[in-house]
């Protein structure tokens, strides 16, 4: 579960994913507004494995954000072609000893250009089921293409999923479990349950490489 704050608005929440010993990935609009010339969202915290109030493996903090242009000069319309985003978080002292997020969760793999054909699970947060206080899983299949670059699976997670992750291989062996996009948005009549994602592609990996150099 990921905490922010956007200035003048109040406390939310969406879902993010370890993918680096010290990278989480998630929606770009749980950082930053979209709109030119804004700053980062406050008080980024990313709690992993948070369960009905418990941060079991502690909060960790935001230190640094990674957008692409594609988001941060698009006003926050959706469907974007790039509404995904990295957060350095930093290290915890924990028993005396300092260590890096991964270190405790461990992490996942990444691909790019994989969300459509495929068949994932996507797991996240939301206020829809247990008024967000337990992560809520599905397994769909890409459903379609609704932009070039965005593609809508089947899923009924909504209000607050924005970030959760859609994995390819989930349960299957650690070396062929991947991150393959961030829920992005969904539709406002409750009876479509599909959700839109931005294809992770040259920009993502452009901005994990920033973000690990």
């Amino acid at each position: 579960k990921l905490y922010f704050t956007i200035p003048g608005q109040g406390n939310f929440y969406c879902s993010a994913s370890v993918i680096r010993p010290r990278i989480v990935a998630t929606a770009a609009q749980c950082i930053h507004s979209g709109k030119p010339g804004t700053s980062l969202y406050s008080n980024v915290q990313f709690v992993p494995a948070y369960r009905s109030g418990v941060a079991q493996l502690g909060t960790w903090p935001g230190v640094f954000g990674f957008l692409s242009t594609t988001w941060t000069n698009g006003n926050g319309k959706l469907p974007n072609a790039a509404d995904y985003a990295l957060v350095e978080v930093g290290d915890l002292i924990i028993n005396g000893v300092t260590r890096r997020l991964g270190d405790i969760t461990g992490y996942l793999g990444y691909a790019t250009l994989k969300l459509r054909p495929n068949h994932a699970h996507i797991i996240g947060y939301t206020s829809t089921f247990d008024s967000g206080e337990r992560a809520h899983q599905v397994t769909a299949q890409a459903f379609r293409a609704a932009t070039q670059n965005n593609a809508e699976y089947g899923s009924d997670l909504r209000g607050g999923s924005a970030g959760a992750a859609i994995i390819q291989d989930f349960g299957d062996s650690a070396a062929t479990v991947k991150w393959i996009g961030a829920l992005s948005y969904f539709y406002t009549a409750t009876t479509t349950k599909l959700q839109g994602a931005s294809t992770p592609d040259s920009r993502f990996t452009g901005l994990l490489n920033s973000a690990c150099t």
